[in-house]
């Protein structure tokens, strides 16, 4: 599952667990459905709400921010999901897939959506195109203050995946920057292993003798974690920073 799905899911049963009390900030008329047992529902059931999925156009960029998988998820409560034609492409996931797992594939999915889910920041064109909807995306609002204050301006609901404090216990949960961080550290090693040109790992097979590689990384906590353990399996000793 993709990490800006599944941190929406986890936010969707922290706000049930609490029931009426709707402890998050949520400047649009969106509210959360209360499910608990012989209460009155508060808001717009899920049912009414349709979540979107764009394709990110950044270059290079392979990523979705749903799979399949957390699409059935997200369907499964009773969210109607629209996903942009051949999103998830890059990512190996068809049209027919995300059919498959229960949503309707659309040309315009910012026109279609309460909801967007997206992973890099939108540009000023995609923004325009969310006017006073809600977004949930990685945003870097210090990198992009332009990006900010056009949101705040059109009176849009925003949800900064990054800014969300992994420091606290809940807020663990909705850590979509260490997930990435995890892949990018994995990915730093394999791309550095076809610069390198030589073997990780030491040989030895009496004809020739290939000495271990060492490798240095300036890594952040998560990406180390990855990294330093993706050279270990190949043979590669080395440091940090």
């Amino acid at each position: 599952m993709s990490a800006t799905a599944t941190s929406l899911m986890r936010l969707a049963r922290c706000v049930r667990r609490v029931g009426s009390l709707r402890p998050l900030a949520y400047s649009s008329p969106l509210r959360t459905l209360s499910t608990e047992a012989g209460s009155t529902p508060h808001g717009i059931p899920y049912s009414e709400l349709t979540l979107g999925i764009p394709k990110e156009n950044f270059p290079l960029e392979k990523r979705v921010a749903a799979s399949p998988e957390s699409v059935q998820r997200l369907v499964k409560p009773g969210f109607n999901v629209v996903i942009e034609d051949n999103a998830g492409a890059s990512s190996y996931f068809s049209n027919a897939d995300y059919e498959a797992a229960g949503a309707k594939i659309v040309s315009d999915v910012w026109k279609e959506s309460d909801i967007v889910l997206k992973l890099r920041p939108p540009s000023t064109e995609e923004a325009k195109a969310l006017g006073d909807k809600t977004l949930i995306s990685f945003i870097y609002p210090k990198q992009n203050e332009e990006l900010v204050k056009q949101l705040q301006d059109q009176k849009a609901t925003v949800f900064a995946m990054d800014c969300i404090p992994r420091t606290l216990s809940r807020g663990q949960t909705y850590d979509a920057l260490s997930s990435q961080a995890n892949i990018s550290g994995y990915r730093a090693v394999l791309e550095a292993s076809n610069e390198f040109g030589r073997f990780f790992c030491g040989t030895d097979d009496g004809s020739w003798k290939s000495s271990s590689s060492k490798s240095f990384g300036d890594w952040n906590r998560c990406s180390w974690v990855s990294g330093s353990s993706n050279c270990q399996k190949y043979g590669c000793g080395g440091s940090s920073f």
